[in-house]
């Protein structure tokens, strides 16, 4: 069943999770089902804030999409531990990192990530581990200072690729730029925001893509302009 979205353009929402407080986290809160509750308890206070604010996101924008109250909005989890709509609806897979929560949501599968080029990761030694023989030359070609965005742009963009896979996509390996080239043609749509770079996989070929700003259950939302963006 198809519900609305555009035919051309993608949307992407992102949360920033600085943006919500105690008052938003008690309101995310009272949207978890039985399960979700559980899995609360055992987090520890910035997980929990991460948490809330996905399950809130995607129930605050497929309620929208879907005529339905976010309360209304029932998950249940992959064996992945990825979250899906329990009933048939649009799909969508969700990434976090650092302070924000970023969301995909489109008519087929889909997957998205996020990463906070900032955080203290060695990726010369990552990228010795996982890239191939031709992304690998390429990587130590660049001058140091562009090093960080090419890791970040293949990386994510594997990352989304192997989430495509578990959210309902086909049987996708990694990327080519790592160590194995996919069998079936994937779509991507990289960008970067801020200190953080974010891709989307596709099975079919990628639109347009509006990256909004919202907080869950607010009702405010913006329109982000990513300062590099590709799709391929």
């Amino acid at each position: 069943m198809l519900f609305r979205l555009h035919s051309f353009v993608m949307e992407l929402f992102i949360a920033d999770l600085d943006a919500v407080g105690k008052e938003e986290e008690k309101a995310y809160a009272a949207l978890l089902n039985a399960d979700e509750t559980v899995r609360l308890t055992r987090m520890s206070v910035w997980r929990r804030k991460t948490f809330l604010t996905g399950r809130a996101l995607v129930r605050d924008v497929l309620g929208q999409i879907m005529g339905l109250p976010p309360a209304a909005v029932e998950l249940r989890l992959l064996a992945g531990g990825a979250p899906v709509l329990k009933e048939d609806g649009p799909f969508f897979n969700l990434s976090h990192s650092g302070h924000f929560v970023l969301m995909a949501v489109d008519d087929t599968p889909v997957g998205v990530d996020i990463e906070n080029s900032r955080s203290n990761r060695n990726i010369d030694g990552m990228v010795r581990e996982y890239f191939d023989e031709a992304a690998k030359a390429a990587y130590f070609l660049l001058d140091p200072k562009e090093r960080r965005s090419f890791f970040y742009r293949l990386w994510t963009m594997k990352e989304a690729a192997l989430k495509l896979k578990g959210c309902g996509g086909t049987d996708i390996p990694l990327m080519q730029g790592l160590k194995e080239a996919p069998t079936e043609p994937v779509h991507f749509y990289s960008g970067r925001l801020f200190d953080y770079f974010f891709a989307v996989a596709g099975k079919d070929p990628l639109r347009t893509m509006q990256l909004i700003l919202k907080t869950p259950l607010k009702g405010r939302e913006s329109f982000l302009t990513p300062e590099s963006t590709l799709l391929s």
